[in-house]
């Protein structure tokens, strides 16, 4: 009797491949690892694991009709069965040990950091007021153009409707 047993694991983006393929035949192991293709469903996994084998087991022992026992196990992503307050742990312990690395090997010490940062908001913050002055007196320069121009278009339309009702009140009258 041969014992063929597949070993399939899936990743972060629902894909599955096979991990290892063992094969057991009178007492001896063999252990088959695949080029790690990938497949959309765990059945699709496991069709090719048993195409593996079988070609493995025609190529090696000649096998052509015989009594296999297949057995297919899922092998779930660790990082899957990971829990919120784990992955918060793990994210908190990983950014403990980057601030204390940033600290270990920074180049200068922490007043002259803190200095040159402080320095370096204050040029920030006045560019920024620049660049907002700058905004705003562009802003007030279109506004008073297009009232301006606003402002005339208007006057023109006062004048030719005037003159249109003079016209008219010539017309009736004289």
């Amino acid at each position: 009797m041969i014992r063929v047993r597949s070993q399939l694991g899936d990743d972060i983006f629902g894909l599955w491949r096979v991990v290892q393929i063992l094969i057991q035949k009178d007492g001896r192991r063999i252990s088959l690892v695949p080029n790690g293709d990938t497949f959309t469903s765990p059945e699709d996994a496991q069709q090719y694991a048993q195409g593996l084998a079988w070609r493995f087991l025609q190529q090696h022992f000649g096998l052509t009709n015989g009594e296999i026992v297949w057995d297919f196990y899922e092998k779930e992503s660790p990082m899957l069965k990971r829990n919120a307050l784990e992955a918060c742990l793990l994210l908190l312990t990983g950014m403990a040990i980057g601030a204390t690395a940033a600290v270990l090997f920074a180049p200068e010490s922490g007043a002259k950091t803190r200095k040159r940062l402080g320095k370096y908001a204050r040029r920030t913050a006045e560019d920024l007021w620049e660049q907002g002055q700058e905004a705003i007196e562009t802003a007030a320069d279109r506004g008073k153009e297009y009232f301006e121009t606003g402002k005339e278009k208007a006057r023109e339309a006062v004048q030719t409707a005037a003159e249109t009702v003079k016209k008219n009140i010539l017309r009736q009258t004289g």
